[in-house]
């Protein structure tokens, strides 16, 4: 694509502007993202990127503006310290990766109310991690790799998983190592101190934050189909069906989740019953939203609805999330209630569909066979 070279070419010119002397820095949580400047990537090179995937984004955007310099984006554009993990799947369109974020910076601001969102930092493994030097970024192992140095930075608050309805990170191995290292975290920081519910606004460091195109499902801000889709998938998803690419690195973190994070078994009700909070979240959210509906159709009636008699009742319609099976309320109960029997009922621990493997021409490194 001749346009998309010359736009690439521009835009490299550019960041040498803002930031004309860039220099490499430690693998890990030094190299941050600002969501303004992933915004910012995203609007120059929205024409181009459409529909598209991070293969496409990597391959014909990330390597060719990197490439003079043979730094990481992050680097070129000018690191910040990182303060979330974003976990995704290479195969999510990337302007939804976008809108994710977008979305999760926002409530950041709202809730802290202390950095501006377009200044909330990310790290994103194909912005922060030098594509052009990918072994190393990734080390001897796990342990090693700049995934679980960002990870596990004292200053990182918790991660990121980019999600839609059909759950497709949790089908791939490294998101699940991710969410693994995650809980794992969490869980030594509860130590002592019982398991608690993680929100933006809790102030506990830690947790697997579902992000999607409509919001945060911890915050019950997603959209009710997003969040019925998720969780209808995650009843039947068995994160030992998760694949990469690369059968030495599935293998590598199957050991992990069997030596240290207690098996699948204990590894699928974890995931399970922090969807289940986090749907918890979502219904009280939806409840108060139609009940404040509600009182503002009550209290701004022009008197041609009629006596309150003849007003639906809150046993039918919208007004019964808690009575109505098909009212979105009840429907998120349900399905909490089938998340929390599959933890422990094998015969409803059914194996799901993998997500699609997409193969593009940008998936010409490791680094993304190994998403």
């Amino acid at each position: 694509e001749p346009c998309l070279a010359a736009e690439a070419r521009s835009f490299a010119a550019l960041l040498a502007e803002q930031n004309p002397n860039p220099q490499p820095c430690a693998r890990g949580p030094d190299r941050g993202l600002r969501a303004g400047q992933l915004l910012d990537f995203c609007a120059r090179f929205q024409h181009f990127i459409r529909d598209r995937t991070m293969y496409y984004v990597v391959g014909s955007i990330v390597h060719p503006v990197t490439a003079p310099a043979q730094l990481s984006y992050v680097e070129l554009a000018g690191p910040v310290p990182t303060q979330w993990f974003v976990s995704h799947f290479w195969g999510h369109q990337f302007a939804e990766l976008c809108i994710s974020i977008e979305k999760h910076a926002q409530v950041v601001e709202a809730v802290k109310r202390a950095t501006p969102w377009r200044d909330t930092a990310y790290w994103i493994c194909s912005f922060s991690n030098n594509q052009h030097r990918v072994r190393e970024e990734l080390g001897r192992d796990w342990s090693e790799s700049s995934f679980y140095l960002a990870l596990r930075s004292p200053g990182v608050q918790g991660t990121c998983l980019i999600v839609d309805e059909r759950a497709l990170p949790l089908t791939r191995s490294w998101c699940l190592f991710e969410v693994a290292q995650t809980i794992q975290f969490e869980d030594e920081a509860d130590a002592g101190d019982g398991s608690s519910m993680r929100s933006v606004s809790s102030g506990r460091r830690g947790g697997v934050f579902f992000c999607t195109r409509s919001g945060i499902v911890n915050e019950g801000q997603a959209a009710v189909d997003v969040s019925m889709g998720l969780a209808k998938r995650m009843v039947a998803l068995r994160l030992e069906d998760a694949s990469a690419s690369n059968p030495d690195d599935q293998a590598q973190i199957h050991r992990f989740i069997r030596t240290r994070m207690g098996g699948f078994e204990k590894m699928n009700r974890c995931i399970r019953e922090r969807i289940a909070r986090a749907l918890g979240t979502a219904e009280s959210v939806a409840m108060a939203n139609f009940a404040s509906i509600k009182s503002a159709l009550a209290a701004s009636g022009d008197g041609q609805d009629g006596p309150a008699s003849a007003r639906p009742s809150s046993s039918s319609g919208v007004g019964a999330l808690g009575h109505d099976p098909g009212s979105p309320g009840s429907l998120h109960s349900s399905i909490a209630s089938g998340l929390s029997a599959s933890s422990t009922d094998p015969g409803l621990q059914r194996s799901s569909q993998r997500g699609t493997d997409y193969k593009t021409d940008g998936q010409r490194q490791r680094q993304a066979d190994r998403r």
